[in-house]
């Protein structure tokens, strides 16, 4: 160890360990190895725990805190909410152990309490597979044989521990084997004696007719025994059909759910296979089409809008047109009136009286300038030609301004008309501009209407494919659980199939036994009488059949005297050879049915093994498969169980052929034994695992992805602690900032200068 103090709060999922090389990473998982305990040996730091301690130091103590909350603590009211496990090293003397309670009481120093407390937390410390080293990990990430692997397999899984359990049942079958041919010769020295035992006894049958009569109640006595073991045996026999049937039923009910766990894992990997994204794509692009057919529909009735803006423009313009229109009618109508009151009769006649009077206003104004000359005579003439020739003028002004008030009423009228033309012009493009507008507008009012009757079936198809998509995402949420669930199940019939299995075994067992004894009963009650010369009445009793005999033994006790041995004595001699015969033939039988329920029993471990050996690959094979879909690649695991290997094929691209994934680079390869050591991570179910430099093969991509693994594997299991150790700096992956990732950086210890 090199740092002389050192502490860490681990987290309670995912921790990532930190720091440079030589800064005592490795330390923390030899710390929790040890103090768990571990040997020297499984810390790939030297063979003795000695070797631990720092140097120039006598004492090393590896504390190792645990959380004891909840429903699931260990013996809350002894140890609290923390249980602390404290191991002492000493260079001189014993190491020690010492575990305490939250209050720092010593509650135990014995290693079986350590043992009690892993096993029920599910902490498997002496597997080689929950703690790797960093010889461990290179050997296992860059180093590894099939053979290594399968071998990492079975020992990771505790396979290889069930196949020992077998092996050792199957040595002991085969001692009780040597001991049965041992008991068969012991059997038959046991019958030669019984047959002379019984010689002797017959000689006294020919003494008397009672001893007839005693031979018979001995046969009726043992029929009695029979017929009370033959209804101990139907009785048995009724119980074993019905634990068969319970058996048969819970094998229908396994076949089943094992059938619809298929089916849902089929169905879970084709989601997973693609076609989950083809409904998530199909989704997308109907996302897609909806908002660019609801975009479209917004430009058309934006260029509606604006049709219509130039429509209402334009039928401003029209409106006002007419209005012009009618206000240059009516002042048309308005001059029409004032010209039509000056015709053009009154014009020439006016023209002509404008002549007539320019006329006479000459010929006056010649007289006045003849006349001039003489002034005063014609004074008064002249006062008259100037009072007419004024009068004249006069005339003639106004002669002049009718004309001319006549010439402008033309000219406005002819204004008029004019302005009117023009505006009826005017008014007559806008009308022709109406049209291709009002067209352009019945066009986009079409397209719009198109384009909403297409909207209305896409956001149809939108919500068809987003429920399919939601449906089969919640189908691929409910197979994980449900085939959980089913394999729950099954443990549970499996569980109440070996107890089924027991029974029905220890039912076999006492139906044998049962059995061995009726045959016996029966070969010796034959021997006196027949079950019908016994003539059993009900109600009859072993007890009231001994009565008998006691009276006909008292009559024969003269007769004893005759023989050279007593009759009693033969007896005696006789019950003692069947009772050492009853003995062991029951032995006999006792182990004969221990060996064949040994026999069953192996027969159906061994079966059960090898199903949950199947279950076992065919879960770390779909473990693999999944982890390296996360890199995208495909794969499968190749099982040899005769040959001891196992072969990880790995393919990069979809259409790549599959090769062994020691083909790879070291990235890719170390990549492929990451996600194998998460598939035998799986079945393992140890609350504690360590991982010691996973990446020291890796490129940064490879790196990456692993990391994402890790992040995504560990997520899975949120009741296992798992701890990794890096020498590089971990960032920049999806999921680092979850409250269940824990990121601890040590740094280097202080190390006296040399």
């Amino acid at each position: 160890m090199c740092h002389k103090a050192f502490s860490l709060m681990l987290g309670p999922q995912t921790n990532f360990i930190i720091g440079s090389n030589g800064s005592g990473k490795s330390a923390v998982l030899t710390g929790i190895s040890v103090a768990l305990g571990a040997k020297a040996t499984d810390t790939d730091r030297g063979s003795s725990l000695k070797n631990l301690i720092m140097h120039g130091k006598n004492v090393a103590r590896a504390i190792v805190t645990l959380k004891n909350e909840g429903p699931e603590a260990y013996k809350p009211a002894e140890f609290g909410p923390r249980i602390i496990i404290e191991r002492t090293l000493k260079m001189e003397g014993a190491h020690t152990l010492k575990i305490k309670n939250s209050e720092n009481k010593v509650i135990s120093t014995t290693r079986n309490t350590v043992d009690a407390i892993l096993e029920y937390f599910g902490i498997t410390i002496a597997n080689p597979m929950t703690i790797l080293t960093q010889t461990e990990a290179k050997t296992f990430l860059a180093h590894s044989t099939d053979k290594d692997k399968f071998n990492s397999f079975m020992s990771g899984t505790r396979l290889k521990e069930s196949f020992d359990n077998i092996k050792n049942i199957e040595s002991n079958t085969n001692e009780i084997k040597d001991i049965l041919t041992q008991n068969k010769t012991v059997h038959e020295e046991m019958k030669i004696k019984f047959k002379e035992a019984r010689k002797v006894w017959n000689s006294f049958k020919d003494s008397d007719e009672y001893s007839k009569k005693k031979e018979l109640l001995i046969g009726k006595k043992i029929w009695v025994e029979y017929k009370e073991n033959e209804k101990l045996y139907l009785k048995a026999s009724e119980l074993l059909d019905k634990k068969k049937a319970e058996i048969s039923e819970n094998e229908t009910k396994k076949s089943s759910i094992t059938e619809d766990i298929v089916t849902m894992e089929k169905a879970k990997e084709e989601l997973e296979n693609g076609l989950l994204e083809n409904y998530k794509e199909k989704y997308i692009r109907c996302k897609e089409e909806k908002d660019n057919s609801k975009n479209l529909i917004t430009h058309a009735k934006e260029e509606i809008d604006e049709i219509n803006s130039k429509l209402s423009n334009i039928k401003g313009n029209i409106d006002e047109s007419k209005k012009l229109v009618t206000k240059i009618d009516k002042d048309i109508e308005l001059e029409k009136k004032k010209v039509e009151s000056s015709s053009e009769e009154n014009v020439e006649r006016l023209k002509s009286f404008q002549d007539k009077q320019k006329e006479k206003l000459a010929d006056l104004n010649k007289q006045k300038e003849e006349m001039s000359s003489n002034m005063e005579d014609l004074q008064k003439n002249l006062s008259n030609i100037k009072q007419q020739s004024r009068e004249i003028s006069q005339s003639i002004e106004k002669t002049n301004d009718k004309l001319e008030s006549l010439a402008v009423g033309t000219f406005r009228l002819e204004s008029l008309i004019e302005e009117k033309e023009n505006t009826e012009a005017n008014l007559s493009l806008e009308v022709q501009r109406l049209e291709p507008i009002q067209a352009e507008l019945h066009k986009a009012q079409k397209g719009m209407e198109t384009q909403i009757e297409i909207y209305r079936s896409i956001s149809e198809d939108y919500n068809n494919s987003r429920k399919v998509y939601e449906k089969k995402l919640k189908e691929l949420s409910g197979f994980d659980s449900n085939i959980q669930f089913g394999k729950g199940n099954i443990r549970t019939l499996d569980s109440t199939n070996v107890k089924l299995e027991s029974d029905v075994a220890k039912l076999n067992d006492y139906l044998t036994k049962t059995s061995d004894v009726m045959r016996t009963l029966e070969t010796q009650a034959n021997e006196f009488c027949s079950l019908e010369e016994a003539q059993l009445r009900p109600g009859v009793s072993t007890k009231s059949i001994d009565e008998e005999i006691s009276g006909i033994n008292r009559y024969l006790e003269e007769i004893e005297n005759r023989q050279g041995i007593t009759k009693e004595l033969a007896e005696l001699n006789l019950i003692k050879a069947n009772s050492e015969l009853k003995e062991i033939e029951t032995k006999f039988s006792d182990t004969i049915g221990l060996y064949n329920k040994l026999c069953a029993a192996l027969e159906n471990r061994l079966n059960n093994l090898l199903q949950t050996t199947y279950l076992t690959f065919q879960e770390v094979e779909s473990v693999f498969i999944s982890a390296l879909r996360i890199r995208r690649f495909r794969g499968k695991i190749e099982f040899n169980v005769k040959k001891g290997t196992l072969t990880l094929k790995v393919a990069t691209k979809e259409t790549a052929p599959l090769r062994s994934v020691e083909s790879f680079s070291g990235g890719e390869k170390s990549y492929g034994q990451i996600a194998f050591l998460f598939a035998i991570w799986g079945p393992m179910h140890s609350r504690v695992r360590g991982l010691d430099e996973f990446d020291v093969f890796m490129d940064n991509i490879n790196r990456r992805i692993a990391l994402k693994l890790i992040l995504s594997k560990v997520a899975e299991n949120p009741k296992r602690q798992t701890i990794f150790i890096t020498p590089l700096g971990v960032a920049n992956v999806e999921g680092l900032d979850k409250k269940t990732v824990n990121i601890h950086e040590i740094s280097p210890p202080e190390r006296a200068n040399a």
